[in-house]
């Protein structure tokens, strides 16, 4: 069989020329990696502006100049002449991303017939590429990974933020939907979700594929060296990660008042905090009042990451709701157990065979009980070594890419 070209759509990571933090964007670079490893030819559209080849990966990016800007109108003005018949499907767009995606279009559309990829796959229901399939003849099947949006639409919804009322974001994600031939969620949960809260249609195929994990990233580390450089040597530390929505979402509150009312936890732990600036104004200034030890940090780098993981005792990050939670996997092939979302924790527990730690559900408990469930993990002897084999033979890339694979050979060999 010749090479089989796949296109992935969606954003990369600053640290090879995209413009997004976060699990997504580490997640499809890494997929794109994975794939070119297994003799793919390998391209990606992302929110890169230039256009490179990076790691045998070909990098397709979008222009902001002058030029492109100008082009853009022209193809808006192009496909809204020709296809103005079904532009009334796209009322659930946004009015600038509306317009955007006729220069979306004919972008695919040079792409597909220059490119020729026997695949298309897109990270994300909610990215406007998929309405592409609307304007394009003879496109190759269009796969989309869901990261969550089932769990973000069941969450505390902030709808200024997203920009998109509860009822759009439902209508959107069920249109898009109805347009992949495959969807790929990163948990059961998260496929539950999707499935019941957005009442996307059941004939959906919908294939759940835990995210990977890249173990010579994420190296075990000897934690007493590692504390006594930083000073932390005799106290136990927990470790807290999270860029987006800290408060909100990941429950740095809940831990920072977990902490302050258990006299045992304030006396004996150190927090360190890894978050966004504003956020950790808020728990500096809290931490002071409270009299809790500890230091808070802005977004690290993945190598100074790994180290913070190797010091916690625990990792804490008790959100309200996760579809995953990719930073679970990242501490505990690191070898630190977790206590998290319960959902998250359960399912990967599941999956690993091993202790991992505790789960917590912050609908039915409290500051209380988080602090019970990280006095619990504290005082359990977990097995490092252990829990890191258990995540390479279970979660790596290695092993997990097989099943984005046998994906994308049956959809190959549907469409034949």
């Amino acid at each position: 069989m010749a090479q089989l070209k796949v296109l992935y759509i969606g954003p990369i990571p600053p640290e090879v020329g995209g413009t997004t933090e976060g699990g997504i964007a580490t997640h499809c670079w890494e997929l794109a990696l994975q794939a070119r490893n297994n003799g793919y030819a390998v391209y990606i559209w992302s929110n890169s502006q230039v256009s490179s080849k990076i790691c045998g990966v070909h990098l397709v990016g979008t222009s902001s100049n002058i030029l492109s800007k100008a082009m853009r109108t022209c193809m808006v003005l192009r496909y809204w002449r020709k296809y103005k018949q079904i532009c009334p499907l796209l009322y659930i767009l946004r009015v600038p991303e509306f317009f955007y995606l006729f220069y979306k279009v004919s972008v695919l559309e040079y792409l597909v017939r220059t490119i020729r990829p026997h695949i298309i796959h897109i990270h994300s229901l909610l990215e406007s590429a998929i309405y592409c399939r609307l304007f394009i003849q003879n496109m190759p099947p269009v796969l989309v990974t869901d990261h969550g949006v089932g769990v973000v639409y069941q969450s505390n919804f902030d709808e200024r933020a997203w920009h998109i009322t509860k009822t759009q974001l439902a209508k959107r994600v069920s249109h898009a939907a109805k347009l992949a031939q495959h969807i790929v969620v990163v948990s059961e949960f998260a496929r539950e979700s999707l499935l019941s809260a957005l009442g996307v249609d059941n004939n959906v195929k919908v294939t759940t594929i835990l995210n990977p994990i890249s173990p010579e990233k994420w190296p075990m580390l000897e934690r007493g060296t590692l504390k006594n450089k930083l000073g932390l040597a005799g106290k136990k530390t927990l470790v807290f990660s999270g860029v987006h929505l800290p408060f909100k979402k990941k429950g740095l509150d809940l831990l920072l008042q977990a902490v302050a009312d258990d006299e045992w936890l304030r006396r004996n732990c150190i927090l360190i905090i890894i978050t966004r600036e504003e956020a950790g104004r808020v728990a500096r200034q809290y931490m002071r009042s409270s009299g809790i030890k500890g230091i808070v940090l802005p977004p690290q780098p993945q190598a100074q990451l790994s180290k913070y993981y190797n010091i916690g005792d625990v990792l804490v990050v008790p959100s309200r709701l996760e579809g995953i939670g990719l930073v679970y996997t990242e501490a505990l092939i690191s070898g630190t157990p977790v206590v998290g979302f319960y959902k998250s924790v359960q399912e990967l527990e599941r999956e690993l065979g091993i202790y991992i730690g505790e789960g917590f559900n912050a609908a039915t408990e409290g500051p209380k009980e988080l602090a019970e469930k990280i006095k619990k993990v504290l005082n359990t002897r977990v097995d490092r070594q252990a829990l890191r084999k258990a995540v390479i033979e279970k979660l790596s890339w290695e092993v997990k890419f097989q099943e984005f694979e046998n994906v994308y050979r049956e959809l190959i060999h549907n469409k034949q």
